[in-house]
């Protein structure tokens, strides 16, 4: 499961600019790929395959349960969307952009909060929360700006 979560991270992370309008800085670097294990042609592999249904909680699936992306990597994953995000930000000039950063945002957010509280990251993930929400609500400011 830790392959298929990082699998699709990414991959929404690539589809999500997509759907939102298709910036050009839509492209993940190939840095940021291997950082997350995955290659350009292991994306493509994800885009063709089709959806993984995770498996039951009541299954009482301790292998599946084991397999959960650690709280390192869940975290790390968050930083590399948080970075995405700034970088969307800093060049923003549309609407798209925008939208397109406070996604990004609101996704390193999400994994951020899915860190456990007992994980001896939750202070340093807790702490991003709070810088990445107020860029978030930085993000929505300049949309409403520019919806007039």
């Amino acid at each position: 499961m830790n392959f298929i979560f990082r699998r699709w991270v990414l991959l929404a992370s690539v589809l999500l600019p997509v759907y939102l309008g298709g910036c050009s800085d839509s492209e993940l670097s190939d840095s940021e790929l291997s950082d997350a294990g995955m290659s350009n042609a292991a994306m493509a592999d994800v885009a063709a395959s089709e959806p993984v249904n995770p498996a039951p909680l009541w299954n009482g699936g301790a292998a599946e349960a084991a397999s959960l992306p650690s709280p390192e990597e869940t975290f790390n994953t968050a930083l590399i969307v948080g970075d995405r995000a700034a970088q969307t930000a800093q060049t923003a000039q549309t609407t798209t952009d925008w939208e397109l950063a406070a996604a990004r945002w609101e996704q390193a957010l999400n994994l951020l909060k899915a860190i456990p509280s007992n994980s001896s990251l939750f202070g340093d993930a807790q702490s991003q929360i709070q810088t990445y929400d107020a860029q978030l609500q930085e993000a929505r400011s300049q949309l409403a700006a520019l919806r007039g």
